[in-house]
């Protein structure tokens, strides 16, 4: 027998619709005015520019606004986190 004629079909992926929240964006004046970063938005702008944060484009282009989803917020605020020092006795 062939391949082709032992194959069995398989079942479509499952794609999951997304949530209002999700699609929510942020130019960074609304995330630094809605105090959903601690930067100020000439850093976010500065820090997506160099490709150092979590962000979106516009259009797709490099030319494109800079824009922020709450997943991209929520990535930038997770990193920024530190994690407490323990000191052995």
């Amino acid at each position: 027998m062939t391949a082709k004629a032992t194959r069995t079909k398989t079942a479509p992926a499952v794609i999951e619709q997304p949530t209002i929240e999700s699609l929510l964006r942020f130019t960074p004046e609304e995330a630094f005015a809605q105090r959903l970063t601690t930067y100020k938005p000439s850093t976010l702008k500065k820090l997506a520019q160099r490709h150092q944060i979590r962000h979106h484009r516009e259009g797709g282009v490099p030319t494109g606004r800079i824009y922020f989803t709450l997943a991209d917020l929520a990535a930038i605020t997770a990193a920024e986190q530190v994690a407490p020092l323990v000191l052995s006795a």
